[in-house]
């Protein structure tokens, strides 16, 4: 028997997914800040500043009462925008020049900035229907914005790479698949969905 939701207020399940998010957020914060105290690492600043942008727009996001009662898309949903919290600062040998790295995690940040403004109050956690979007970069691919945390975590990899945090990346990249097929099986009921962009995360291959 799968567990599941059933039985609670859409509107008290938004609200628990934003205070979890938000405790936890601050830990990451703290340990980044720290972290970044002791190496001065721009890297590191950079990467708190781009999760601190998730955090405003779940904060900011309106409720719906199309949200996933399953508990098994709960998990898929918060394990996945966790993970990316357990990120470690990166280590002493960085694979490009800083430049380069920056450019690259601005890259992937404009690209999952870009998601998020065409989603505007329509980005959440969990699975949800907040309105079906085709415009922007989601007529390229159905969910740019886990291309653009790809493309920044790679980055932040490049920065100085380390076995733990090629072992979370490789966490993070798997619960983004699982996210996309919990948000597909949810968002395949409303008919509007069959008109968006043919590929999930990068167009001719996937």
């Amino acid at each position: 028997m799968k567990f599941t939701f059933a039985g609670v207020r859409p509107e008290s399940l938004d609200r628990i997914e934003k205070f979890i998010f938000a405790v936890i957020f601050a830990a990451f914060a703290f340990r980044m800040i720290v972290a970044y105290m002791t190496s001065g690492s721009l890297v590191t600043i950079f990467y708190l500043f781009d999760q601190f942008l998730v955090l405003g727009f779940i904060l900011a996001r309106r409720s719906t009462q199309a949200i996933s009662l399953r508990g098994d898309d709960w998990i898929a949903g918060f394990a996945g925008t966790l993970a990316p919290l357990l990120l470690a600062p990166p280590g002493d040998s960085p694979i490009l020049p800083a430049f380069g790295i920056l450019v690259l995690m601005l890259t992937g940040t404009s690209v999952h900035v870009m998601a998020k403004l065409t989603l505007r109050r329509s980005f959440g956690v969990v699975a949800a229907n907040r309105g079906i979007k085709a415009s922007g970069l989601y007529k390229l691919v159905r969910h740019p914005m886990y291309l653009g945390y790809m493309i920044t975590q790679f980055g932040l990899f490049l920065a100085g790479p380390t076995a733990y945090n090629f072992a979370i990346i490789l966490l993070c990249w798997s619960l983004f698949i699982w996210r996309i097929v919990s948000e597909e099986r949810l968002l395949s009921e409303d008919p509007e969905y069959k008109r968006t962009a043919n590929y999930r995360l990068v167009p001719g291959l996937f």
